[in-house]
């Protein structure tokens, strides 16, 4: 076993010690402990354990291939990223929708294709296509769509006609499609097959990945060294294998492993053309010894087994031009390939053919798209292949017919964008024409493709960016216009198809990229937000590359795009704003016909869809006024028919519409209220009747009509119920032919009661609002009178609403009434204890309280009245809550009804940028079910801001990260949140150039010159208020928007780059305050060695609002500042190579000098300090802890922890963590930490000091500093330090280790970045920090929380148990053999590897996998998590802890109540301890948890109830509910999306 050296402290010496690697890497604290004379004076260090949870993904997409993963009626494309995929659907728009992701992978994918062939697009192969002529139907909408594959039997068809094939870095094949059931739910179905290990990680199989055209064989290459070709069975029999379940599921039939004298760069099959077709071609592009050799193979299928390759040759080019292949591109129905060269281009034709031979082409002569930008001419890195076969081209005035099967089309794209189409017709070789089309606008990859709709124009081209946005967009207008008709001959199409000369394209959707990210920061952004002044922390990321490198702002929630605006100019007053928007009826082809009522008055529009489709303009102008009501709208909703009522202040009004004359008609349908003034008033569709409440004669009654035969025959029911106090709002819900009354209240209560058609109004039950807020379970009170307080006002209901989990009213035995507070706050009441009432009969139930018991859920969303209003029509499944700060879709979690799930909505303008509104006036959605009809409006939210109405289409199929993106002009490195100048400063790196002209001896040469300098930019978060001129009314003009300019510009020297940035504010003696921005830089000439300086630069704002800037001082330095930071007050500390040094600022003499310095074992890459301490990570040390006192001024370095591990450092983040009291020893507050000199410690309130650390090996790590100081004398005189206690090698001990996916390269904190209305860190127990964010280059973004002991033990028992399911699910979804040959090289320990790669044995060759989980020490994977709380909730869980026994015993154990305790019967005995999970160090061999499930119960019961004594809260509504749903419950608390 391999042992480390590591440094100690023997008695007052230094001495060295020996372990165990295995001994040291194992963090249990009893094992590692070093046992030294006094431990005494420093504090103890306890069990904690950290919990990873990715809540930003990310944006790196390496692949995009067109896949019918579900069905071959689906137009499906996958996104390939690091290490999880993305299944999105194109629309015939061209709208890209999301269906299913998988992230379950474990390792990185390598390489991805796709098997299987499909039909070709309608008429694909038509040659006669050109004088084809489509419908009128046709013509205008396209070829439809069949029939949804949803209705047809999966029986039939088990499997779609494509899969996905990936190669990971665990040396697995993997083959994916995906299964859509009936109720539209995505499963992935996986098989996993492991392929042959090596030690030697170049000879590692998986790398290159091909498929024959025809899906015949794949090839499946190492680096170097070999290659396995591997047989496949035709999909009829594959589809038949999968019938008999998923474990006969065996792609594979036959394989051969060769090897190759090479470097393998390119790798694919070839058509083959006229030859047989059992024949496969396979080419491969090897280097060696500094040449390309071509590598050519031909198989006969039919004489597989065991046999070499019928034919091979390998072709040597010398060329050096030739010595960078970029492209391997196979020619359609030939044996031919382009070979296309970082400096030219090849084409190889008749592959192993007797006539083969290869020519130079020349592919493309645009000039580079950004000159300067680089040394090197761009790189071709991607292309793709349309699937139409036959057109008309036209060239000038003739027309050229390329519809010959040999006849090949491929699309080129170039990293910086350009775009070339390439014509390949006939056998000749030099037959081939190029074009330039619409070329895209940023840095590209590989990720390249085209997107089949129908066969029709024009092209459909998607790219994913590399360091900029990618695009989808269509290339060609290729019909002819109106004034080019007059040469078509008649009877053909009039519309041709004009592909090389109208290249131009039309961008549909953009693809948001952030990585690669260099740096974010969390900035508290003050602003306003619809007149509301508010603070938030936002994440912002510095991305890109120039030109396209941007700082954006990253929020989460569900996006939306601008759909329209309308605009409604008051004429008589200015703030004449809509209170409500109420849609109606949508007529489809007619279009939407929209009440909006205002404070006096309301007005019906009708809207027409086409208005949508005009992209020249947002603006919907061709809207028709239709009704002017001069009364104030209570209620307004459509009923039969085309028929809808209107209740007003006064009365009840029913109108249809006349379709004819585009008006409304009044009808008399009788209803006259008890009362004079109408209050409130809804309508229940379910039971056919309308509840009206009004006031007459000193009272408020609720009276019900019930509509018999349509809008014309009401009926007036006898019962009347007289409520205490005025009501604000009414809602209704049907629960078993029952109809159930929620009405707010003017006096701050919430009234509840139930109506009967043949019994009336039961009992009604009064609750205060203001005491539900609290969270406490409350009892009815029937004679309850709340007379109006300070404390009531801001407890009014403003709007109630009721939602159901299930969407459906009619089953609607459990929902949730939402309560909208004037004082910002929603509320939520769940009523579930329903079966009582449901039970009883009919003449009983009068007599019955719907609840006796009820308990509220409060979020605050802001300081104004929070408005709901159905989220999507008459499904009551959501809702939506908006006010002047906030607008989300709120709906109700399905497996636990105390739960809402909240999201926010993202609005946004056509182009992407993002929509800040002003104050929200109004909203509504359209209804997409029930008697609407479909247009492009279903589904809409019209939303009133001011006096503009915003149209947006909401995309709600998944929760996204949206960036609002602000250009910059350079490629950003660091940012920095300048605290008085309230703007982000941006370190970037521009390049730019000029063409200079040089004499030389045959005259003047022209040359072009490129200059680097580091440059700092000025940029503006959030929004700020524009006022237009001649406003009529400054608050309802003025418009909220996004600035997307730097406000300032600063450029360093020549070849000078920025390397570190920091903010030093200065308190003068008179109190005045003086900031400078810190700047650490390099610089780098080749005729003398590098240097560095530390800038101390003064930005001030001018008048003109631009920010201008100065250096005030700059310090040489022997090489580059790559890390700066500022120590106590008045000190700095940057590293230059492996030197730490420190300047002092003397504000007598205005001066700064160094007064030390320290070098450490390898250069300095990141530092902070904390009181008298100094944290460093460098190249060689993920972390060191210095400790620094002053004598006579000089500071002394003393370095009191390390890292045991030589690890590369990344980052690292002083955290202080707050100890609950049940994790307080009695003896732990007089030893604690005292890092924080000058400040008073509570004795009450134990604080311990933690160091998270990373590394480049995707590591992170924490530190314990058990650093303990004795404060100085005086506590006022910081300079002189404390005296360090004890400078011990465990000074630092590790509490947890985390092996992570990625590198995290940025660690940062923030207690605010929730949404208001989201969980609370402080209100999570066993979540001690939760508020600490970390980011890869990516563009990944990880939320990390600290546990405590009960926490971590909580979430270890359930992630052991969801382990071992999902180890036993991929185990059946795992091939075990490919080959029927046992003795085949391949199947060989096949078991042995499978299990491996399964997570139960070592890791093979590659970083990251599944076996890493066991290696990790107290680290909970919350990603691994999330598939069991997301998708299988509470029912999965409960599968989980009952696999095996006694369902009956099980299903009783589970629904044991917390707060009741286990029976004394089931107690534990001594033999079965209660509590078996080992809660420290990795898996030894034995599970965590019992076999057995009651005792499994027992275990998790007595693990939620420590975690509750940590709570230390005795009435709580996080711990109501059975065991599983109070643990789900509070994972799902703990895991919520941080962002």
């Amino acid at each position: 076993m391999p042992t480390i050296t590591y440094p100690v402290v023997e008695g007052d010496a230094w001495a060295t010690r020996t372990m165990e690697v295995d001994r040291l890497t194992d963090h249990d604290q009893d094992n590692r402990a070093l046992h030294l004379d006094n431990m005494d004076d420093l504090p103890r260090t306890p069990k904690l354990g950290l919990l990873s949870r990715t809540v930003v993904r990310s944006t790196i997409i390496n692949q995009i291939l067109p896949a019918k993963l579900r069905h071959e009626k689906h137009n499906d494309v996958v996104y390939i990223g690091e290490d999880s995929i993305h299944v999105k659907e194109v629309l015939e728009t061209g709208k890209i929708t999301h269906i299913a992701s998988k992230t379950d992978f474990g390792a990185r994918i390598w390489a991805s294709r796709v098997l299987g062939q499909v039909s070709p697009p309608p008429d694909a192969t038509n040659k006669n296509w050109a004088n084809q002529v489509f419908s009128d139907e046709e013509s205008k909408n396209g070829i439809p769509i069949p029939s949804d594959p949803m209705d047809l039997d999966v029986t039939e068809q088990p499997m779609p006609p494509q899969l996905l094939a990936l190669t990971l870095e665990t040396q697995q094949l993997v083959f994916i499609f995906l299964r859509q059931s009936s109720n539209g739910a995505h499963e992935f179905r996986q098989a996993t097959i492991p392929l042959p290990t090596s030690q030697d990680y170049l000879e590692t199989l998986g790398r290159h990945l091909a498929v024959d055209p025809r899906t015949k064989a794949i090839a499946v290459g190492a680096l170097e060294g070999s290659f396995a070709l591997l047989h496949i069975k035709p999909m009829s029999q594959i589809q038949e294998d999968a019938k008999k379940g998923v474990r006969a599921w065996r792609p594979i039939e036959s394989q051969q492993i060769h090897k190759v004298n090479g470097v393998i760069l390119k790798m694919d099959f070839l058509h083959t053309g006229s030859l047989d077709d059992e024949r496969v071609i396979l080419v491969l592009v090897v280097a060696r010894q500094g040449r390309i050799l071509i590598h050519s193979y031909a198989w006969n299928l039919r004489d597989w087994l065991g046999q070499p390759p019928e034919e091979s040759r390998i072709e040597k080019i010398s060329d050096a031009k030739y010595q960078s292949p970029l492209l391997l591109i196979p020619i359609h129905n030939r044996p031919d390939f382009l070979l296309i060269c970082e400096h030219g281009s090849l084409i190889y034709t008749s592959v192993l053919g007797a006539n083969g031979s290869i020519d130079s082409i020349q592919i493309s002569e645009q000039d580079p798209r950004h000159p300067g930008s680089s040394k090197r001419a761009p790189l071709w890195t991607s292309w793709t292949r349309p699937l139409r076969r036959y057109h008309d081209f036209f060239e000038r005035e003739t027309a050229r017919k390329y519809n010959r099967d040999d006849t090949d089309f491929v699309y080129l794209l170039r990293e910086d964008g350009a775009v070339e189409f390439l014509i390949l017709s006939g056998t000749d070789r030099q037959n081939l024409n190029l074009g330039t089309a619409a070329s895209y606008n940023g840095h590209f990859n590989s990720a390249f493709a085209f997107l089949q709709l129908t066969y029709r124009d024009p092209d459909i081209l998607i790219a994913a960016g590399s360091g900029s946005n990618g695009c989808v967009k269509t290339i060609g207008d290729f019909r002819l216009r109106e004034h080019q008709r007059v040469n078509v001959p008649f009877g053909k199409l009039p519309y041709r198809y004009l592909r090389p000369d109208s290249f131009e394209g039309d961008e549909l959707t953009l693809l948001r990229n952030w990585s690669p990210m260099r740096d974010f920061t969390i900035p508290a952004i003050r602003s306003l937000r619809g007149g509301v002044a508010e603070a938030r922390s936002s994440v912002f990321v510095a991305s890109g590359r120039q030109p396209h490198g941007t700082v954006a702002e990253l929020r989460s929630g569900y996006e939306t795009s601008m759909i329209g605006h309308l605009v409604f100019e008051a004429e008589q007053d200015a703030l004449d704003i809509p209170t409500g928007v109420w849609p109606l009826f949508n007529l489809a082809e007619q279009g939407l016909v929209v009440l909006f009522s205002y404070p006096n008055h309301a007005q019906i529009y009708l809207i027409p869809p086409k208005n949508v489709q005009a992209p020249a303009t947002d603006r919907m102008d061709k809207i028709s006024l239709w009704a002017n009501f001069d009364q104030v709208t209570i209620w307004v909703g459509s009923l039969f028919g085309r028929d809808f009522l209107h209740v007003t202040r006064e009365r009840v009004l029913a109108f249809d519409l006349n379709l004819e004359s585009s008006t409304v008609n009044e009808i008399d349908i009788g209803i006259v209220p008890s009362g004079h003034v109408i209050l409130a008033a809804a309508f229940n569709s379910h039971l056919r009747t309308m509840v009206i409440a009004s006031y007459a004669e000193h009272q408020y009654s609720l009276e019900v009509w019930m509509f018999v035969d349509g809008i014309a025959t009401s009926k007036k029911m006898d019962a009347v119920l007289v409520i205490p106090a005025e009501p604000t709002c009414i809602t209704t819900h049907n629960v078993n032919e029952a109809l159930v009354v929620a009405i707010g209240a003017s006096n701050g209560t919430l009234l509840l009661c139930h109506w009967e058609e043949n019994g009336g109004f039961g009992n009604l039950l009064t609750y205060p609002l203001s005491q539900l807020k609290t969270g406490r379970s409350m009892e009815p009170d029937l004679d309850l009178e709340i007379g109006l307080s300070s404390g009531t006002i801001g407890s009014v209901c403003e709007s109630v609403l009721i939602v159901s989990p299930t969407g459906d009213e009619a089953q609607g035995l459990v929902f949730n009434i939402l309560c909208g507070l004037r004082d910002g706050t929603l509320c939520s009441i769940p009523i579930t204890h329903l079966d009582a009432f449901r039970n009883r009969p009919s003449g009983e139930r009068s007599k019955t309280n719907i609840v006796n018991r009820i308990r509220a859920t409060s979020f605050s969303m802001g300081p104004t009245a929070v408005k709901l209003t159905p989220g999507d029509g008459d499904r009551s499944s959501t809702a939506l809550a908006y006010n002047d700060s906030s607008l989300c879709i709120v709906s109700v979690d399905p497996n636990d009804c105390d739960r809402l799930n909240i999201e926010t909505m993202l609005l946004k303008y056509r182009d992407g940028k993002p929509l800040p509104l002003g104050s929200i006036a109004a909203c509504a959605r359209v209804p997409r079910n029930g008697g609407f009809l479909s247009n492009e409006l279903s589904g809409s939210l019209f939303c009133f801001s001011g006096h503009v109405c915003y149209v947006q289409e909401i995309d709600d199929d998944e929760r996204k990260t949206v960036p609002w993106q602000i250009p910059l002009q350079s490629t950003p490195e660091r940012l920095l949140f300048c605290d008085w100048l309230r703007l982000i400063v941006v370190a970037g790196t521009r390049n730019s150039s000029k063409e200079a002209s040089s004499k030389t001896s045959g005259g003047r040469a022209s040359s072009m010159q490129r200059a680097t300098r580091g440059v700092l930019e000025f940029v503006k978060p959030g929004a700020s208020f524009s006022d237009p001129e001649n406003s009529r009314n400054s608050y309802a003009s003025r418009a909220l928007k996004y600035e997307d300019q730097p406000y300032g510009y600063f450029e360093l020297q020549k070849g000078e780059r920025i390397f570190a940035l920091t903010q030093w504010t200065h308190q003068r003696d008179r109190g005045s305050k003086h900031g400078l921005i810190l700047v650490g830089s390099g610089k780098s000439d080749p005729k003398s060695p590098r240097t560095g300086r530390l800038l101390f630069i003064e930005a001030t704002e001018g008048s003109s609002g631009h920010i201008d800037c100065k250096i005030k001082k700059q310090i040489l330095q022997t090489g580059p500042v790559r890390c700066v930071t500022v120590f106590q007050r008045n000190h700095f500390v940057c590293g230059v190579g492996n030197l730490l040094r420190m300047y002092r600022y003397e504000e007598q003499e205005k001066k700064i000098w160094r007064v030390g310095e320290t070098e450490l074992s390898s250069p300095l890459i990141y530092i902070t300090t904390d009181s008298s301490f100094i944290h460093v990570s460098t190249v060689g040390e993920s972390a060191s802890i210095l400790h620094v006192a002053f004598e006579n001024g000089v500071p002394k370095f003393t370095t009191v922890a390390l890292d045991h591990l030589a690890r590369n450092g990344a980052t690292h983040l002083p955290i202080q963590v707050h100890l609950p009291d049940i994790m307080q020893p009695a003896n732990f507050a007089a030893a604690q930490d005292e890092l924080r000199l000058g400040h008073d410690v509570n004795e009450n309130d134990v604080m311990i000091s933690l160091l998270l650390a990373s590394d480049q090996a995707n590591n992170l790590v924490g530190f314990h500093q058990r650093c303990a100081i004795r404060k100085p004398p005086n506590d006022n005189n910081l300079d002189r330090g404390g005296e360090l206690i004890r400078p011990s090698s465990n000074a630092a001990p590790i509490i947890f280790t985390a092996n992570l996916p990625r590198s995290i390269t940025r660690l940062h904190r923030s207690s605010d970045l929730r949404a208001p209305f989201k969980p609370r860190s402080t209100d999570l127990p066993g979540a001690l920090e939760n508020d600490i964010i970390g980011s890869a280059t990516d563009g990944t973004i990880m939320n990390f929380t600290i546990l405590s002991e009960a926490g971590y033990n909580v979430f270890r028992f359930i992630s052991d148990l969801y382990m071992e399911h999902d180890r036993k699910k991929k185990y059946t979804e795992t091939g075990v053999r490919w080959d029927c040959d046992r003795s085949s090289e391949i199947d060989e320990g096949i078991g042995s590897r499978m299990m491996r790669a399964l997570g139960q044995s070592g890791p093979a060759v590659g970083a990251q996998r599944e076996g890493d989980r066991d290696k990790r020490t107290h680290h909970i994977d919350g990603d691994f998590l999330l598939p069991m709380v997301e998708a299988g909730g509470i029912e999965l869980l409960r599968s989980i802890m009952s696999d095996i026994g006694d369902s009956g015993r099980m299903e009783q154990e589970l629904e044991t109540n917390l707060e009741s305790g286990i029976p004394v019967e089931d107690a534990p005995n001594e033999r079965t301890p209660a509590f078996s999970h080992q809660s420290s160090g990795p898996m030894q061999g034995r599970a965590r948890y019992s076999d057995r499930p009651d005792q499994r119960i027992r275990e998790l019961a007595e693990l939620v109830k420590k975690l509750i004594q940590e709570d230390g809260v005795s009435e709580s509504r996080r711990w109501d509910g059975d065991l599983v749903t109070v643990t789900m419950r509070y994972l799902k608390d703990v895991l919520e999306p941080i962002i």
